[in-house]
């Protein structure tokens, strides 16, 4: 439909928009996690690491399969757009993670992913935002639509989203250094 054509485009401008702006703050301690949704009677898995001192999503990638190859992409586009390898990598116990290449200084530790530290008020916003995100993704008609969500979710979770477990109610983009002039999907249809 013609408002789907809009929100899409709305959402490849954002998606574009934020390609530039790269965050300088990331910290060394990444956590990564999965979970499966069924889209279209079939299951797809969704996959996140995000930077635990700023809670910036550094990659997000969905995928039908859960190997070892899929780890692995999802945690070389997270090294890309921090630009630098972490000196921790915390994953739930799935075997894709095992064989992942980190980088040669980079710890690899398999438990609970948020086992950090007692940082409960971080843990239970973060999988709050991941079941609001997977409750919408059920209602998706395909693999297509899905990637097109995903990409706006990305933008809307870094860029517009405070979060309450950050100082001063910052979003992720904020705390990772970048400044970036729009401040919510107004202002990007807007420009």
């Amino acid at each position: 439909s013609e408002m789907c054509i809009r929100d899409r485009k709305y959402t490849q401008y954002a998606t574009d928009s934020v390609k530039d702006y790269k965050p300088s703050k990331i910290g060394d301690t990444w956590v990564a996690d999965e979970t499966v949704i069924e889209i279209d009677g079939n299951n797809v898995w969704l996959w996140d690491i995000i930077d635990y001192d700023t809670r910036f999503l550094l990659a997000t990638r969905i995928s039908r399969s859960r190997t070892t190859q899929d780890a692995q992409m999802l945690y070389d586009r997270a090294v890309k757009t921090a630009g630098k390898e972490p000196d921790k990598v915390i994953t739930d116990k799935l075997a894709s993670y095992l064989d992942v290449r980190y980088g040669k200084d980079t710890e690899h530790i398999q438990g609970k992913p948020f086992a950090v530290e007692d940082n409960t008020q971080m843990i239970e916003r973060f999988h709050e935002t991941l079941k609001q995100r997977t409750k919408v993704m059920r209602g998706l008609k395909n693999i297509d639509t899905a990637h097109d969500f995903m990409d706006g979710w990305l933008v809307h979770y870094n860029f517009f989203r405070p979060h309450s477990s950050l100082p001063n109610d910052m979003t992720p983009a904020q705390a990772a250094g970048i400044r970036f002039p729009f401040h919510n999907w107004k202002d990007v249809v807007e420009q």
